[in-house]
């Protein structure tokens, strides 16, 4: 005969089962309340976009109206937000509330390249604007003679021989460094295929540098260029590692075609950022250009057009992901017809100026075209006055 069960049993046995229920009534009374939030920080993410976009089309008519209103023009006004004006036909906002803090200072690296050749002009630019550190890069078989910048081509010897720093100390800086830049161009590089430093490939150097938040900028021949034949000293824009591949080079999720001759592209996507319109046009020295090999958020700013079968329809300047950072590539960094080149250095100068900017500030920012003539401006804030300065909108400060 089986006995009844004890109180003390049947009260335990109730209890867990309670502890049981209230722990699945709890579960779901999270699940909504965490549904509700999230839903409620989406809408005010959505608003706060809103009232963003609505501010910088508010500004965006002001500075038009200083513009129109010509020489001497000048209006008050005041946001909240944080304020760029790249100088390029567009302005930027951002709602940062510390900027100081997620932005540190901007440190620009510059390899000049012999074989480019980097222009007196481009140096002096760059020099004056936001004063980087310059580094070179030298190669043992261009002209005759011995030295380096043996065409005579680029920048003036005095200018050359300012520079101390060459790629090498770029790599061993990177190393040892590598929290230290935000932004690196490099003009017409040829690394070669076995260059390392400390032991790593210099490409892998890079590769980890941008992965780390920062703005890579190459232009030209990235790699050395191959041959077929031949053997070359590693000082040398030339090289011949084993397998010839048709100097097609594969890095940082992108494949590199290095060409030769001149080649027509064309404009293919807006760009607010750096003043890039659709539809115009220029000739490349040389027609480099660059397939997806993998890289996430692959952007075709300009494309061959009415070329040879091997290029035409081909990137000619782009831009993808890398890691956390983002890089950039164009052709060539000379052309020859369409657009002058001083209009296309100065549209290269304002990228390397701001990319760091721009990758740091588009997941919380608002872009909005202003088709007028401004000057460069960072981190505006609060009351200001814009002002036409022979055509130019100015802004000033009146906070400080």
């Amino acid at each position: 005969m089986s006995m009844p069960a004890k109180p003390g049993r049947r009260k335990a046995q109730v209890s867990a089962e309670a502890v049981v229920i209230f722990a699945f009534v709890l579960l779901i009374f999270m699940f909504v309340s965490f549904s509700a939030v999230t839903k409620q920080r989406d809408s005010e993410e959505i608003r706060k976009n809103m009232e963003m976009r609505a501010e910088c089309i508010r500004l965006s008519n002001i500075l038009s109206s200083v513009y129109s209103g010509g020489n001497g023009t000048s209006v008050n006004a005041e946001t909240s937000f944080y304020l760029t004006m790249p100088g390029n036909g567009s302005i930027m906002l951002a709602r940062s509330v510390n900027i100081t803090e997620e932005l540190p200072e901007q440190r620009i690296a510059i390899l000049a390249s012999e074989v480019g050749p980097t222009s007196q002009t481009f140096f002096n630019n760059m020099s004056e604007k936001i004063d980087p550190d310059w580094y070179k890069v030298c190669f043992s078989d261009i002209g005759s003679g011995s030295g380096c910048q043996q065409w005579g081509l680029g920048m003036n010897v005095t200018a050359w021989n300012s520079i101390s720093w060459t790629l090498s100390s770029l790599m061993k800086n990177l190393t040892e460094r590598p929290d230290y830049y935000t932004t690196i161009y490099l003009e017409d590089p040829h690394i070669q295929y076995n260059a390392q430093y400390d032991g790593r490939p210099y490409i892998d150097i890079l590769s980890d540098w941008v992965s780390r938040g920062n703005v890579l900028i190459m232009s030209e021949h990235v790699r050395c260029r191959e041959q077929g034949s031949g053997s070359y000293l590693s000082t040398s824009y030339r090289c011949n590692p084993s397998g010839w591949n048709q100097d097609v080079w594969t890095f940082l999720g992108v494949r590199l075609n290095q060409e030769g001759s001149p080649g027509s592209a064309t404009i293919v996507n807006e760009s607010d950022y750096f003043g890039f319109s659709i539809g115009q046009q220029m000739t490349m020295e040389e027609r480099n250009y660059m397939d997806n090999a993998g890289a996430p958020q692959f952007f075709i700013l300009a494309k061959y057009v009415a070329g040879g079968s091997d290029y035409n329809n081909k990137p000619a300047i782009i831009s993808w992901k890398q890691g956390d950072g983002m890089a950039y590539y164009f052709a060539d960094f000379q052309v020859t017809a369409g657009m002058t080149q001083e209009q296309y250095t100065s549209r290269l100068s304002q990228i390397i100026e701001t990319a760091y900017y721009v990758l740091h500030f588009t997941s919380s920012a608002e872009i909005c075209s202003v088709p007028v003539k401004t000057m460069s401006y960072m981190n505006l804030h609060g009351r200001m006055r814009f002002y036409n300065s022979e055509g130019r909108v100015m802004v000033a400060d009146l906070e400080g």
